[in-house]
Parts: structure tokens; sequence; C-alpha cells
């Protein structure tokens, strides 16, 4: 069994200071031989220096035969998760985990063996003890920080959910329960006058018609969203158009342009869709525009999508500073867990660009 702490003694180290050095220091050089992007961040690079030389203690124990030690395994927990999380944050995909890994791996398994022969008058027990033993410890903690990488993502659809669920609930209260009070209050008044004032009484009741329409109005048009919504029924084409003929007004022309093959999982297109319908919203209520534009195209390297308009622009730093900036952030995340980007490009008085890329289809490719 893998024992998951171990402290060196200082008289007699299985793994010197001088040996730890050199290994890490070849372990650096073979990161940055293949450009690996967890080597180019200091962070996540001492994270990993932090990792390996955790895996050698890993691997010390178990030839020093000690015991299992519960601290060890929980600063393997702690360091695991942090690693996880740092990438899932980052949008490093795991890929880049598995081949560091297998670098790691490459790496140790002179060093691991060598000790591990020094120690054994069986050569093949030597190797086999070895081989086992690193390849034991770099997968237990690859596979923490698998747990970890994957909760913080699971966390954040959470939260997309939960936002898109919110925005929903805030339209019913804002607008719809609005009507609806306004609606009871102007047939209050027309009770109120149907005797003294007839003529102001039709008033009071004809505006509490007119309150009650646009209430129906807001819940049709949610449910209508939240039924055109599921791409999966109709393609995200047809979504987008359906939104842009329903939400667009008449005085805003618009256009939709969408080529190439859109053939991607369900769970892609469904939070692109989120994401262009936030940038289409968010221009219908606040631009001020003439015209919007929403573009769509995929080929074999990915998708590309823009939505451009000509309104009134905006400081892009203090939106996404402030609290009007939350429908930016949330398609910023939305697209981060599709691996992909959002740039934003606007200024007051210049209008806005919104260009979305995702290269790969779905956070694990």
């Amino acid at each position: 069994m893998i024992v998951l702490s171990y402290v060196a003694n200082d008289d007699d180290p299985i793994f010197s200071a001088a040996v730890r050095h050199d290994v890490l220091e070849s372990f650096r050089q073979r990161l940055v031989a293949v450009r690996s992007p967890l080597a180019a961040n200091g962070e996540r690079a001492a994270q990993l220096w932090r990792q390996a030389d955790s895996v050698l203690d890993d691997v010390a124990a178990d030839i020093a035969g000690v015991d299992f030690a519960p601290s060890g395994h929980q600063a393997a927990l702690t360091l695991s998760t942090e690693i996880g999380v740092s990438r899932a944050d980052h949008g490093v995909r795991p890929v880049e985990s598995l081949k560091v890994a297998a670098i790691m791996f490459d790496v140790l398994l002179p060093v691991v063996y060598r000790e591990s022969r020094a120690r054994s008058t069986d050569e093949r027990a030597a190797t086999l003890r070895a081989a086992t033993s690193l390849h034991a410890s770099i997968l237990h903690r690859f596979g923490l920080g698998a747990v970890s990488y994957a909760s913080f993502l699971l966390k954040k659809v959470s939260g997309s959910h939960r936002d898109e669920r919110h925005r929903i609930a805030r339209e019913l209260h804002d607008q719809a329960a609005h009507a609806v009070g306004v609606a009871l209050q102007q047939l209050e008044l027309h009770e109120a006058y149907q005797h003294s004032d007839p003529p102001m009484a039709t008033k009071r009741l004809e505006s509490a018609q007119a309150a009650m329409r646009e209430a129906l109005d807001v819940v049709r048009n949610l449910a209508r969203e939240l039924r055109e919504s599921a791409v999966e029924t109709g393609g995200l084409e047809r979504a987008l158009s359906a939104y842009l003929s329903w939400q667009v007004p008449a005085d805003i022309r618009a256009g939709l342009s969408v080529t190439g093959d859109l053939t991607v999982p369900g769970e892609v297109s469904q939070e692109l869709y989120f994401v262009l319908r936030e940038a289409i919203r968010n221009t219908v209520l606040h631009a001020g525009a003439r015209n919007l534009e929403v573009v769509v195209a995929a080929d074999a390297h990915g998708i590309r999508a823009m939505v451009h308009d000509d309104g009134r622009g905006f400081d892009v730093t203090a939106a996404m500073s402030q609290a009007t900036g939350v429908g930016l952030w949330s398609m910023r995340e939305r697209l981060e867990l599709l691996d992909g980007t959002l740039d934003i490009d606007s200024a007051p008085g210049k209008g806005t660009v919104i260009s979305i890329h995702i290269a790969h289809f779905g956070p694990t490719s």
C-alpha cells in the first residue's frame, strides 16, 4: 500500500535534497520542452513541483515501509484539490494533466528504481515495486484532482442554471406581478368610481384590462422562451431565429447568418444559445441600436459567433466591475465551461461587438 506521508531521516534520506532538486529540474525542463501550459504559469508550476515532491514522499514511504499517516492523506487531498480547482478555474483541460502525469512518471521512474534497487537483492522485484509504487501515487493524486476539477465545473453549471432561474423569477416579479398589481389597483378604482363617476370608472376598467394583457404577454413570452430555448428539439439556428422574431422589436433591423455543420453535442448548442440570447437581450434592452447582426459559423476547428450592434456602446471595464456586468460574467463563465472564449469590443458611442470562439466541443476534449 502506498503511504501518503513520509518525513525523510536527515541522517539517511532516501531521496536527498540534491536528488530532489535534480529530478524536479529535469521535470521542469521536460515540461518546458513540450510547452506545457502548466509550466508557463508561476502558480500552477509551483503546484506541480509540490506535487512531484510529495509523490517522492509517497514512494520513499513505501520503500521504507512506513505506516499510513492520516495527516499525509489530508495533505495529499488538500494539494490535489487545490490543483484541480485551479486548473478548472483557468480552463486547463484534463488532457494537459494527463500529459504531465505521464511525463512525471517518466522522469521520476529512473530515480525511484535506483533507490528501490539499492534496497533489494531481487532486481525484478525492485523494478516492479518502483513502477507500481510510483504509478499508484501519481494515479491516486490525479484522481483526487480530477474529482475536484469536476466538482468545480459542476458548481459552475449549477450556478449558471441558478442565474437563469433568478432571471426568470425577476421578470415574473418585476413585469408580470407588477402588471397584475396595477390591474388590481385599477379594478379597485373602478369599483370606487362606478357610481359617482361612470366615465372615470370605465377608464379604470380599460387600464386594468391593459395591465392584465401586459401580464399575460410576459407570461406567454417566458413560456415561449423556455420552450424555444430547448435547442435539442430544433437546432441552434431555429432557436435563434425564433428568439429574434419575437424578442427584437420592429424598430431594430435584425439579421441572422448560420453556416457550417452545427451537429455538436447538445450541451454545447444549449450553452451557446444562452450566451447569444443574453447578448441579443442586452442589445434590445440597453443599446438603443437600429441594427443587430448575429453570425454563427462552424467548421472542423470549432465554432465562431458574433453579435454586433450599432447602439450607444458602453465602458466594458466599468461594466465588468459592477453589478451591471453580471450578465456579461455569466456569458463568460458559460463559455469557459465549453473551453471557449468571449471578447467584448465596445466603447461609448461606438456600438458593441461580442465575439465568441469555441475551439473544442467540451472542456474535457
